[in-house]
């Protein structure tokens, strides 16, 4: 047990993260005597979202690399409101909406059993110094697990899962892209200082965990919920029910209205897909079973027509 315990302590200490945003060039700098800056590794002053849940970045810090904050502020927007809003549309429009439809299900349950665990455990996000916050969007949740990554491994493999299911793909690329997309997503999440090194690993272990089961039986509910006349009644109950029953922790944040969008999110995107079915809008044999069709990827003569 004192192994697991030192184990924990270990990647549950601010300063690995504090490390890891010094090895890609965010320096924190203190005021001197004479008025210059100079580079500092220490401050006494620390915040945490324990009690006072609000974090403070008032420390003077430099971004050294701006390629490598470009990049990681990239990879953690795969992993929020604005990556959700280019992918699912993107899915739904240009690919395939039986895999959207599917994806979403695998989404939905995945950050609200990863959002329910935040206000359960009430583990607070890393010390502020010696981290420096970079993002402060979600700085007032709760950080264990990181819902990041557990997004990071859920909606790529899940894509690539029920792709490889209809279409003619090539499995090791798209292995490789699965790979590349979770370690970007994770990483941000170290760089911008919003999680410890536990955080990451427990949310990646825990989506790991919850796809396992719920990959194929999203494939089996969805197939369900196109053909079930109930479908929006059920939608309705289960949403509403879900948002009752959320854990909810001894202060504020702003984590069950996020879940809630997702759950009403998840509910529009599948009635939408029902409707589809039901008002016979697109054939529901190629909206629900699989088609097993090599991508005809455009050439160059097919993109100049458009």
């Amino acid at each position: 047990m004192d192994t697991v315990k030192d184990c924990v302590d270990y990647f549950k200490d601010p300063e690995l993260v504090a490390r890891f945003q010094r090895s890609f060039g965010v320096m924190r700098y203190d005021s001197s005597d004479n008025g210059v800056t100079v580079p500092s590794l220490d401050n006494e002053s620390k915040t945490s979202n324990g009690n006072a849940i609000r974090k403070l970045n008032d420390v003077n810090h430099a971004i050294t690399n701006k390629f490598w904050y470009y990049l990681f502020l990239f990879g953690t927007y795969l992993g929020d409101e604005i990556g959700y809003a280019v992918i699912i549309p993107f899915l739904i429009w240009n690919i395939d909406s039986a895999v959207a439809r599917k994806m979403v299900l695998v989404w939905a349950a995945v950050m609200y059993i990863g959002q329910s665990i935040k206000d359960i455990v009430q583990w607070p996000r890393p010390e502020c110094p010696p981290v420096i916050r970079l993002q402060t969007k979600w700085s007032i949740e709760y950080g264990m697990p990181s819902t990041h990554a557990m997004i990071s491994i859920a909606l790529p493999f899940s894509v690539l899962y029920y792709i490889s299911n209809r279409y003619q793909v090539d499995f090791s690329i798209g292995i490789i892209v699965v790979f590349l997309w979770c370690m970007l997503i994770s990483l941000s999440r170290l760089y911008l200082g919003m999680h410890t090194v536990l955080d990451v690993i427990a949310g990646l272990l825990l989506a790991t965990i919850l796809l396992i089961p719920f990959v194929p039986l999203a494939d089996v509910l969805d197939r369900y919920l196109m053909y079930n006349e109930w479908t929006p009644l059920i939608f309705i109950v289960v949403t509403v029910s879900l948002i009752i029953i959320y854990p909810t922790s001894d202060q504020w944040t702003p984590t069950k209205g996020d879940t809630t969008l997702i759950l009403g999110t998840c509910a529009g995107i599948l009635t939408g897909g029902w409707l589809i079915v039901k008002l016979n809008i697109q054939d529901d044999f190629r909206v629900m079973n699989p088609i097993n069709n090599p991508i005809n990827w455009p050439s160059i003569n097919d993109l100049g027509k458009y």
